[in-house]
């Protein structure tokens, strides 16, 4: 699958891999605290709650994927699996078929809040124990002509090459 005349990027070498591959980042824990559990008081007989706070614009309505406001904000909706997943870097399940991708994401650098210059094809999936972000990410030029410069595991350095990254901030 091409957008726009562009090749999809592998997240690592695989095997038989056709020229679809993906970054697929798998598995949420939650890890017991250290502290003691917070004493609460119970609400009032009768309390409803809001529902949950969402800074940006409201959930989109299935089986959209993305919500977006005009000043740019996104609410993405993840999508329950109802089948297995294979956690593989091949996205090859029927789910990536029948649920629609969101992309269109902004630079952060060098052009800040300017298009994306390359495409990028993203779902989050969940099931009762995991949350499951596939990615496929497309790059224009040649894979002749791709540079990887920074090799590394964990250098903050990274962040100069292209790259995707998910981070889940829970508090």
């Amino acid at each position: 699958m091409a957008l726009g005349g562009a090749t999809p990027l592998a997240a690592a070498p695989q095997e038989n891999a056709g020229p679809e591959r993906a970054a697929v980042a798998a598995g949420a824990e939650t890890l017991p605290s250290s502290q003691p559990p917070r004493q609460t008081t119970p609400p009032p007989a009768g309390f409803q709650p809001a529902g949950p706070f969402i800074d940006g614009p409201p959930a989109p309505v299935p089986p959209a994927t993305i919500n977006r406001d005009a000043s740019g904000g996104a609410t993405v909706r993840a999508v329950r699996l109802d089948e297995p997943l294979r956690v593989d870097g091949v996205l090859d399940e029927p789910i990536y078929a029948r649920v629609e991708p969101f992309g269109g994401f902004i630079q952060q650098s060098p052009d800040e809040g300017a298009p994306a210059t390359e495409g990028t094809d993203n779902w989050i999936l969940f099931d009762d124990e995991s949350i499951y972000v596939g990615a496929r990410v497309y790059e224009s030029v040649p894979e002749s002509e791709w540079v990887a410069n920074e090799m590394q595991r964990d250098s903050f350095r990274i962040i100069n090459n292209d790259g995707y990254i998910v981070v889940f901030d829970t508090f």
